[in-house]
């Protein structure tokens, strides 16, 4: 999981930064670490690598929430910018060695998995509810008075509508 991000070499013009990294994922810059001085510093990325090599990810907003996340798990103060276009981002903290830079992209890699996997849920938790909504509608559609509308019952007080919904009217 958290091997599936990687930190490499960027070349990205136009950064004022003598020394550039860029950590990675399926195909995305997620994050920069850029050279200030005798540090670096860690932000969101806001634009593709120039090969096109890696894109920025559309979802900019995530990004930035992610990069907030992470700066607040590192226990340090965050800073929101701006790029020279105007692009919004997220300077997550400054960093001195490499061991620093693999514990910030670690979290945020967790980070970032949480989302993915609470979004897979929610996504299976849909499918789940829309296969028991189409049989449920399937049933509406067996007992139902053709084209009425109205709701139908179905026993003890349970009552099924057009949708798939039921509700406990009481006996």
């Amino acid at each position: 999981m958290i091997d599936d991000i990687s930190i490499r070499p960027s070349q990205k013009a136009g950064l004022p930064s003598k020394e550039q990294y860029i950590a990675t994922f399926g195909g995305f810059v997620c994050l920069r670490i850029l050279s200030v001085g005798a540090e670096y510093a860690v932000v969101t990325a806001t634009a593709d690598e120039d090969n096109k090599q890696f894109l920025a990810p559309d979802n900019q907003a995530l990004l930035m929430g992610l990069g907030r996340r992470t700066a607040e798990e590192l226990g340090g103060p965050h800073a929101e910018c701006c790029d020279n276009y105007g692009r919004k981002y997220v300077q997550i903290c400054n960093i001195e060695n490499e061991e620093d830079a693999d514990r910030v992209v670690k979290v945020f890699t967790r980070l970032l998995y949480e989302h993915i996997q609470a979004g897979e849920k929610a996504q299976a938790d849909d499918a789940v509810e829309s296969d028991a909504r189409r049989e449920l509608r399937e049933i509406y559609d067996a007992i139902a008075p053709a084209d009425s509308g109205e709701d139908a019952y179905l026993g003890d007080g349970v009552w099924i509508s057009r949708d798939g919904g039921w509700c406990d009217r009481g006996r």
